[in-house]
């Protein structure tokens, strides 16, 4: 539903757009990257891989929050994602700082570091950020990223 929105919105675009999608809004921004109005994609702090938590810890999340189920490492519609074909650049940042105890690897806080990088687009570019899950906002790699777009 969100998906269809956004695309909606999308064809009254008249110039070319850049979408950044932070945190699940990278999975969507992904899902987008056939529009015709997109020329550019920027993701941070994204699980793009897909969420991997063990099986209780899943359906306790996807219970507080439906979309989780979605956005698992094997539901459909990651597969579906990791099956298309990628022609538009893609700037990943990945967050590497944050600390989590519930979460046993690498992490920013909130997802883990290999969520954000196990699985690239072909057109994708990482570029890693010394931050947590939110602090990439206010860094300077993104704002660089995104001067470096628009100019």
């Amino acid at each position: 539903e969100i998906i269809s929105r956004i695309k909606k919105e999308l064809t009254s675009f008249k110039q070319p757009t850049i979408v950044v999608g932070h945190s699940l809004g990278g999975i969507i921004a992904l899902s987008l990257e056939q529009e015709p109005s997109i020329k550019r994609i920027i993701t941070l702090a994204s699980p793009i891989s897909g969420l991997q938590y063990p099986k209780i810890a899943e359906a306790f999340l996807s219970f507080r929050a439906p979309i989780i189920k979605d956005i698992t490492y094997d539901s459909k519609f990651m597969m579906n994602l990791r099956k298309k074909k990628f022609k538009k650049p893609i700037d990943i940042l990945v967050s590497t700082s944050g600390y989590n105890p519930m979460i046993l690897e690498k992490n920013d806080g909130v997802v883990t570091v290999s969520s954000q990088t196990y699985w690239i687009p072909s057109t994708g570019k990482i570029k890693y950020v010394s931050a947590n899950h939110h602090e990439i906002l206010q860094t300077k790699e993104f704002i660089e990223t995104v001067k470096k777009h628009l100019g």
